[in-house]
């Protein structure tokens, strides 16, 4: 017995060590450059275990599970206000699903149930992959993060150009999409509108034109940032496919998109100019910056005069501005009935569900709403206490990543900072929880700074490790 016992210890110590190595690292590293990769599949390459779920979304919570003491190491190794911004969300996560309800929609308790714990996953997997890769945060990684961006967007913009005529001329593999829709009831093809020229907008493989839209912005910095490091013949092949990208950008017609992106672009080339001195330019471009701020919202609340620009008529543009302001309504008035700690993690889009009023005979069940923005969404589910910390956490991060871009001008913090601006401006105004490309690219932001903020001794220490 007591051989047995000895030679049990030994394997669970060998386990341990193997689980808390470097092994365990370089296995989490790959399995989030596999999901960055695999992004493009999102709503064509989806499986459902009584939630939706996408192949990129699996390989992350893989990693965090291989790399779950990496996580906790780049969290612990990272300035004490972004540690306890961090601890408090996922706390206050845990205690809604604790006390809060679990109302679900009739008809529908298989995938409406245990939403609460859905959502603790869910912010833990994101939580975990910044970690890990402020753990990792080294420049190989985060060049090999920027090429599987690279290729990620590449790919998604090449299907999307090839969809736009697919849809005009019905050619075959117009649509490989296999996840429900935005209206939460119907697969496959729905009419997007018109854009340019009058036809089709596309949407690629994601759910619809403005996700497609964003995943592209997100990945314009990272071939930016990747331009001055390959020889000349990688640059022509990365200046072919950022051409390929920009039309597929400007084939969605999504306007959100297109602002989120400048904004974040005037806001990171203030910055860049402000830390290399250029006191005129970053002036110049800080009223641009000012002036976009404010033009967006009137904008955004009388969208017509984007419609000679677009090609979508000033009805359609206007449906889509109506259809959010009424959802962002809804959402204040059931926040209404508990302000302070809300219904718990995923009730929103259970307290948000309506029977859709457009198919023939309302003869479909309750389905899903939307709060059309994890601002509002947080509100129902963690209240006031959820959306200060969402508030708390995302000011630690960038604040973290800006200062450090001021003490160090580096083109990996610049592009991060770019790409987790566009996602997590994109995320308030859309979904109800974070993506994991939000959660990768706010990690890939942080991994950058801290790689930057670290004296070069301890950096060759960690990477020794």
């Amino acid at each position: 017995m007591s051989a047995i016992a000895r030679h049990g210890s030994t394997a669970a110590s060998v386990l341990v060590n193997a689980w808390i190595g470097s092994a365990s690292r370089r296995a989490a590293a790959a399995l989030i450059l596999a999901a960055i990769a695999l992004l493009p599949l999102s709503a064509a390459g989806t499986f459902t275990a009584g939630f939706t779920l996408t192949v990129s979304q699996v390989l992350a919570a893989g990693a965090v599970a291989v790399g779950a003491p990496a996580a906790l190491r780049g969290w612990l190794r990272l300035p004490r206000p972004l540690l306890l911004a961090a601890s408090t969300l996922m706390l206050v996560y845990v205690a809604g699903a604790l006390f809060g309800l679990d109302a679900t929609i009739p008809g529908q308790t298989v995938r409406s149930g245990h939403r609460d714990l859905v959502y603790v996953v869910d912010t833990l997997v994101g939580l975990g992959i910044v970690g890990i890769l402020a753990d990792i945060a080294d420049r190989s990684i985060l060049r090999r993060a920027g090429v599987a961006f690279v290729i990620a967007g590449f790919l998604a913009a090449l299907y999307a150009v090839y969809q736009w005529f697919a849809q005009h001329y019905g050619w075959p593999l117009a649509d490989v999409n296999n996840a429900l829709n935005s209206d939460g009831f119907s697969t496959g093809h729905v009419h997007q509108g018109s854009g340019l020229l009058g036809w089709e907008r596309v949407r690629g493989t994601f759910k619809e034109p403005l996700y497609l839209g964003s995943f592209l912005v997100i990945t314009l910095p990272f071939f930016a940032a990747l331009f001055r490091g390959p020889p000349r013949p990688h640059r022509a092949a990365l200046i072919l496919a950022t051409g390929v990208v920009l039309t597929a950008l400007l084939l969605t017609v999504s306007t959100l998109a297109w602002g989120a992106g400048l904004l974040a672009l005037l806001a990171v080339g203030c910055m860049w100019a402000l830390s290399r001195g250029h006191v005129r330019a970053s002036a110049a471009i800080a009223t641009a910056c000012a002036v976009a701020a404010v033009a967006g919202p009137v904008l955004f609340v009388g969208p017509s005069a984007l419609s000679t620009l677009t090609g979508r008529t000033s009805s359609a543009l206007q449906t889509t501005t109506t259809n959010r302001l009424d959802a962002w309504d809804r959402a204040l008035e059931r926040w209404q009935s508990r302000p302070v700690f809300g219904y718990g993690p995923g009730q929103s889009a259970v307290q948000l569900a309506y029977r859709p009023d457009t198919l023939p005979g309302n003869s479909e069940p309750t389905v899903y709403g939307s709060a059309q923005g994890l601002w509002a969404a947080s509100l129902i589910d963690v209240g006031l206490v959820g959306v200060f910390s969402w508030i708390a956490l995302l000011a630690a991060l960038f604040a973290f990543a800006v200062q450090t871009a001021f003490a160090r001008s580096d083109r990996f913090i610049l592009a991060g900072t770019a790409a987790a601006g566009v996602a997590v401006i994109i995320g308030e105004l859309s979904a109800d929880r974070f993506d994991i490309r939000v959660w990768i690219a706010l990690g890939l932001m942080l991994a950058a700074a801290s790689h930057s903020g670290r004296p070069a001794r301890q950096q060759e220490d960690h990477q020794a490790q």
